[in-house]
C-alpha cells in the first residue's frame, strides 16, 4: 500500500520536530514538506498536494487564516488542527474554516496517528475530552446561520420593511410602491410569520439593519 503523503506547518520548531519524528515513524505516512510557518512554506506545501496538511494552529486564529488560504487553494484538501489548548470556541472556528480535524497537543504520539487517520479516510476528528461540547457548539451555529438565512429579506419586503419603519399604513405602502393593498398584506403577514411578531412595533423592533429606510424609495 503506498504510504499517504503528509505536509507539517507549525509556528514552533519543537512542535514541528516532534510532529516530523511521530509521522515520519509510520510506514503508511510519508512527510512530504515539513516547515515553519510563513507564507513561502503555505505555497510550498499548497504546490505538493499532499492527502493531509496537518497544522499548528497554536491559540489564535493565525491558523486559521492559513486553513481558509488552503481551502480556497485546494478545496479537497484534508486538514487536521494540532492545537495548543481546550477551548471550545476555538475548535468551532478551526472546523468551520474548514479542517477536519481538531487535535489537542495533550495528546500522545500514537494518538496524534490514531487522531490524523480518520482524517485521510474522509472523516471528522475531534479531540474526545472536548468533542461533545463542541459537536454541540457547531450544531448551535448551523442552526443560527439557518435561521439568519430564513430571515433575510427578498427585495420586496425590503421595500415594505422600510415603509412600515417610516410609519406607513398598508394602504400607502401599496400606493406609494403601486401595488394592490392585498399584495401588502400577503407580505406583512409572511413578515409577522418570519420574525414571529404580533404587531406593526413588534416587526418593526425585529426588522434586521438592513431593512434601512433609505432603501425606502418609491419605484414610481
Amino acid at each position: 500500500m503506498q504510504a499517504r503523503t503528509v505536509a507539517l506547518i507549525s509556528y514552533q520548531p519543537i512542535i514541528l520536530e516532534g510532529l516530523i519524528r511521530t509521522i515520519g515513524a509510520e510506514e503508511q505516512l510519508s512527510v512530504v514538506f515539513s516547515g515553519i510557518c510563513s507564507p513561502d512554506s503555505h505555497a510550498m506545501a499548497m504546490q505538493l498536494k499532499p492527502d493531509l496538511f496537518l497544522l499548528d494552529c497554536g491559540n489564535s486564529d493565525r491558523g486559521i487564516a492559513l486553513i481558509s488560504r488552503i481551502r480556497t487553494s485546494e478545496p479537497a484538501a484534508k486538514i487536521a488542527c494540532f492545537a495548543g489548548q481546550h477551548d471550545v470556541e476555538h475548535a468551532v472556528r478551526v472546523l468551520d474554516a474548514g479542517a477536519h480535524g481538531y487535535i489537542s497537543s495533550t495528546c500522545t504520539a500514537e494518538e496524534i496517528v490514531s487522531a490524523i487517520k480518520p482524517v485521510l479516510d474522509g472523516g471528522t476528528f475531534i479531540s474526545p475530552r472536548m468533542a461533545a461540547k463542541v459537536i454541540a457548539a457547531m450544531r448551535s451555529l448551523e442552526k443560527a446561520r439557518a435561521e439568519a438565512v430564513q430571515r433575510r429579506l427578498s427585495y420586496r419586503e425590503e421595500q415594505i420593511a422600510g415603509r412600515l419603519m417610516l410609519g406607513l399604513t398598508n394602504r400607502e405602502i401599496a400606493l406609494d410602491l403601486g401595488i394592490t393593498e392585498k399584495t401588502v398584506k400577503h407580505y406583512m403577514t409572511a413578515l409577522f410569520q418570519k420574525f414571529q411578531a404580533r404587531n406593526r412595533l413588534e416587526l418593526a423592533l425585529a426588522l434586521p439593519k438592513s431593512a434601512d429606510v433609505s432603501r425606502s424609495t418609491s419605484l414610481n
